[in-house]
């Protein structure tokens, strides 16, 4: 196994080189699978992804509610408690949560409930502008 004992060992460099280049090719490759995805037909999971996009306000401070109430001393307080590993299957299942939430949410109400109170807001409680 080789280890770097400088940021400016030649391995180091050689392989930031790789991954800066290579970068771009790999986007290019993730935004190619998604328009090739967006082209097929209407299916369950991308409808509800549609909806779920439309309340991406809502799901952001749904996610910084509910992983606060995961890993704050107001909640669980199990920052620091758990092994490393588990913080991506933590932060994977709230966003999965959130977007179902939000998606059926969609479903039933035309805006999303923080969008609702902003418009209200913003336009002094007017309907429909």
């Amino acid at each position: 196994m080789l280890t770097s004992s400088s940021e400016l060992d030649p391995p180091f460099m050689a392989g930031l080189a790789v991954i800066t280049l290579g970068s771009p090719f790999s986007t290019m490759g993730y935004l190619g699978l998604m328009a090739a995805w967006m082209r097929r037909p209407d299916s369950s999971v991308r409808a509800g992804l549609i909806r779920a996009g439309g309340t991406s306000l809502t799901a952001y401070l749904l996610q910084g509610l509910l992983m606060s109430l995961i890993f704050s001393g107001y909640g669980l307080g199990a920052v620091g408690k758990l092994a490393t590993a588990f913080y991506v299957p933590i932060a994977v299942a709230v966003a999965l949560i959130s977007l179902l939430l939000c998606s059926a949410w969609r479903r039933r109400y035309r805006l999303e409930p923080v969008e609702s109170v902003l418009r209200r807001w913003v336009y002094l409680g007017k309907e429909g502008v």
